[in-house]
């Protein structure tokens, strides 16, 4: 049985993400990975740390790509929720394993390394 996370009344001033993500994420929790300018790079890395192998997080984004693959090749996550999954640089389309999925890239892909399926 998971034990819900500690919910302080006041901010919570931690020494980095792995901290924060050891405090305040659970298994079976959906975590989503805001969409601004600068990506939450370090903080999913924290989560692919720590959940690493346990398939139990549900993550919601609205993009996969740089370093966001992380969470499938480490195993933390069940389920992504995303509208789009590959790479930005050196131009927009999807990555070689999203692209020869017998589904196609489009629509419910899966990850060839991993059970999470693109959804929206």
């Amino acid at each position: 049985m998971t034990t819900a996370p500690v919910r302080p009344s006041a901010p919570h001033l931690a020494a980095g993400p792995d901290e924060l993500v050891r405090r305040f994420v659970r298994e079976g929790d959906h975590v989503h990975a805001a969409a601004t300018m600068s990506r939450p790079n370090a903080l999913l890395n924290a989560v692919c740390r720590a959940f690493a192998g346990s398939r139990s997080l549900t993550v919601s984004t609205t993009a996969v790509h740089s370093s966001a693959h992380a969470l499938a090749l480490s195993g933390a996550v069940r389920k992504v929720i995303t509208g789009f999954v590959g790479d930005t640089f050196p131009r927009r389309a999807p990555t070689a394993s999203t692209a020869n999925s017998p589904t196609g890239s489009r629509s419910r892909s899966r990850c060839g390394r991993c059970s999470a399926t693109p959804s929206g």
